[in-house]
């Protein structure tokens, strides 16, 4: 996964006298990082940060770049702190006053997937950024806060649910963000942190901090080939020739995630492939759900849609045959190349169908809104 050199031209940054590569990014709530701390907190992270941020510190000082030009997007690296750490991806014009994120149309919190025990949210640029331009198409501007939780066994359930907590706060006290204008998104295990945030919202989990507010995401709920159920393996056995995932990994996914959790925390705050009494008191009243045909959370997924349905609840259920789990980000690797060699906003049929569907439905939540 790289970035090249026909990266859209509009998404470069100005080009910056050598001064200004010392003052501080933008970095609301989260004190100053100036940007050569930047560099060095790249070198940490992998190759897909670190290739991005060479490419785009590499556009900063060409010469053939308007002044006048606005880049599109951009992301940055928030310095970590206590409680929890997170990489903002936003259009830079969010970025121009104290408190600018305020006045995004939404603001995605999003979890990344992986098991609980691998992944970061530098493997979802491309998708993310699909995701947005999508967005940005319509109209409206948008925002995007990606966790970077901490990963198991080091770091065990609810280790994961109280850094999604802190992150909510951040997003709607410190940035007085409102709930109307939050959503949360997330795929496989990120998928079910999101639902473990709404359960926890809604009954606070033991030893875990409560929110300061607390309330429906008003955006709504977007969940990726969710990771609906740790404990439940039904379907696995007649997907195993048809997914990447297989049942003894997700096992040992499972037990490193929850080792030495109770039983009953793990049960409420992990379980949602079985039917749930609380869940039209925990889902928002729209959420957005989907699956590939052929993975092997689908029979537990769609218990799942069926059962936040008959919550009342009302579920877009998206199932794309012939595909597996997580299939839109896998398409967006497999597609990034030509992605990236586009100018921002020109769609091309077939390159990232899966992230242009999910712009597609957060679209329509402004529409079921107005």
């Amino acid at each position: 996964m790289y970035l090249n050199d026909e990266y859209p031209s509009n998404l470069a940054l100005p080009r910056p006298t050598m001064t200004e590569l010392h003052q501080p990014i933008p970095n609301p709530g989260f004190g100053k990082l100036p940007l050569m701390d930047l560099v060095k907190a790249v070198g940490a992270i992998g190759r897909v940060a670190m290739e991005t941020f060479f490419f785009v510190l590499d556009n900063m000082f060409k010469n053939n770049r308007n002044g006048g030009q606005k880049n599109k997007l951009r992301f940055f690296i928030q310095r970590r702190r206590e409680g929890f750490s997170a990489i903002w991806f936003c259009n830079p014009k969010l970025c121009e006053s104290l408190n600018p994120l305020i006045t995004a149309d939404v603001v995605i919190l999003f979890a990344h997937g992986g098991g609980y025990v691998l992944g970061q949210p530098e493997m979802y640029t491309s998708l993310l950024m699909r995701i947005a331009e999508g967005i940005e198409a319509s109209g409206r501007s948008i925002a995007i806060c990606a966790l970077d939780y901490s990963l198991a066994p080091e770091h065990v359930f609810p280790r994961q649910l109280e850094q999604m907590t802190a992150c909510w706060d951040y997003i709607t006290t410190e940035l007085d963000i409102p709930l109307s204008k939050v959503s949360l998104m997330g795929d496989s295990a990120g998928g079910s942190l999101c639902l473990s945030f709404l359960v926890h919202m809604a009954s606070p989990a033991p030893s875990v901090p409560t929110v300061k507010i607390a309330g429906s995401p008003g955006m709504g709920v977007y969940l990726i080939s969710p990771w609906v159920s740790l404990l439940s393996e039904k379907g696995y056995a007649e997907k195993q020739d048809t997914d990447v995932l297989d049942a003894r990994a997700l096992r040992q996914w499972a037990d490193m995630a929850t080792s030495g959790a109770d039983a009953p925390v793990v049960q409420k705050y992990l379980e949602f492939a079985s039917s749930c009494d609380d869940l039209g008191r925990i889902l928002p009243s729209r959420i957005w759900v989907s699956s590939g045909a052929d993975e092997i959370f689908m029979h537990n997924i769609s218990a799942f849609v069926d059962a936040a349905r008959a919550s009342g609840c009302r579920v877009e259920f998206e199932v794309k045959d012939g595909q597996a789990h997580d299939w839109q980000l896998v398409e967006s690797l497999e597609y990034e190349d030509k992605f990236l060699s586009q100018r921002y906003g020109v769609f091309e049929d077939g390159v990232m169908t899966g992230a242009a569907s999910i712009a597609q439905a957060m679209v329509r939540a402004f529409t079921w809104k107005e």
